[in-house]
């Protein structure tokens, strides 16, 4: 396994975090999860401490989907890109429904949300068939 590789994926993974959940659709993901805009100060009071969670969040993503890709011999970009789509229709999207089933999220926190993650899982798939 390439350490680069894992470390890059999430990396990359940060970075369409921001643009996502910020110039891209920060607002409407703000006014989806009805934010208030005080609440909305004191959480960026506390980013360094979220950002550096999702880091780790995202080395751990990444090592273990670059660990599957390993165990399955997926070395090409479409087995990395199936892979990564299988697991987020399985598994990620599942969770993310469940949110709005038991949690009462919008359809738009769970859209936004979703398609993030499928995002994340395919820039991050992409990024590893390039160190594998």
């Amino acid at each position: 396994m390439n350490y680069l590789g894992v470390v890059l994926a999430a990396l990359a993974s940060m970075v369409l975090g921001w643009l996502w959940y910020g110039p891209l659709f920060g607002k409407m993901w703000i006014a989806a999860m009805k934010i208030d805009p005080k609440k909305g100060a004191d959480m960026k009071k506390n980013m360094g401490k979220s950002y550096f969670g999702m880091i780790i969040s995202s080395l751990l993503t990444f090592f273990v989907l670059a660990k599957l890709m390993e165990t399955f011999s997926i070395t090409t970009m479409n087995g990395a890109l199936m892979l990564g789509l299988w697991i987020w229709l399985g598994f990620v999207l599942t969770v993310e429904f469940g949110s709005v089933l038991w949690e009462g999220r919008s359809s738009k926190v769970f859209f936004i949300n979703s398609a993030y993650e499928l995002l994340k899982i395919l820039v991050g798939a992409w990024v590893l068939t390039r160190f594998v």
